[in-house]
């Protein structure tokens, strides 16, 4: 053993400060903290429904209003949004959010968008506490904040170019990395879409007479990809087009290779 005064940490209830950890869990900045963890966690997990992927809210969260209101989300109500996010059955999970209403939201933004440090998911400068310790794998500030985004002032769900383009980088360098013997593979490639036109190739995997256009879209919008280009070789051109989820690239990208590897074959 080694030497020293090793002791037992004590619960929050029994230490000498055990009413200043109480109270200081459930003030507002607390409460701010853990819907922002929480928000950061069930955004990785939420898939909005495709009509809300097309175009903005039908309405916003108002500074006068509380989770739970009547407006609406092109048919789908705050409350229900709301309780998707906070991973609860319903909103309140979080003790004291209804009084908090729309500074609960600001807050939470505010601290998925600013990190001390600009982690790229988070750090404990910003989401990760010891309380959350099983999920800071889970936790993404960025998907969080588009989410939130998205449900505050209808801002486009999908992700920044210069994340897509980090992740078509990572995943074009991965797929090289297999050496595939008579396989080319191209970084923004220009290609020829018939019916279409020409367009660039986020990634272009060629083997003979096979082509792949391989491109990234966001963990929001699944299969919904960044320009109307990509978009219509996807849906009317002849060259098959794969869509990657960048949180797949960035948690296990192994298996997002293997992924353009079997489209291939």
């Amino acid at each position: 053993m080694l030497g020293g005064d090793v002791r037992r940490p004590q619960s929050a209830n029994h230490s000498p400060s055990g009413s200043l950890a109480a109270s200081a869990e459930k003030s507002p900045a607390s409460r701010i903290a853990s819907a922002a963890s929480a928000i950061a966690l069930t955004a990785t997990q939420v898939r909005l429904p495709p009509t809300l992927t097309r175009r903005a809210p039908a309405a916003t969260i108002s500074a006068s209003e509380s989770p739970g209101s009547a407006s609406t989300f092109t048919g789908f109500d705050t409350a229900s949004h709301t309780a998707r996010i906070l991973g609860g059955a319903e909103p309140g999970r979080i003790e004291g959010i209804g009084e908090m209403g729309r500074s609960l939201y600001d807050g939470a933004l505010r601290i998925l968008e600013d990190c001390p440090a600009n982690c790229d998911r988070s750090c404990y400068r910003c989401l990760r506490r010891f309380g959350n310790r099983f999920e800071h794998e889970l936790l993404d500030r960025h998907v969080g904040a588009t989410l939130l985004r998205y449900l505050l002032f209808g801002d486009d769900p999908g992700l920044t170019p210069e994340r897509v383009s980090q992740a078509e980088d990572r995943l074009f360098h991965d797929v090289l990395r297999l050496g595939m013997e008579g396989v080319r593979v191209d970084r923004r490639a220009p290609f020829d879409v018939p019916g279409i036109g020409r367009i660039e190739a986020p990634i272009l995997v060629r083997s003979g007479s096979r082509e792949l256009i391989v491109a990234i879209h966001g963990p929001l919008t699944p299969g919904y990809l960044g320009t109307s280009e990509l978009r219509d070789a996807a849906e009317y051109g002849s060259t098959r087009v794969v869509p990657i989820d960048e949180l797949l690239v960035s948690r296990n990208l192994p298996q997002a290779t293997l992924m353009v590897r079997n489209a291939l074959n």
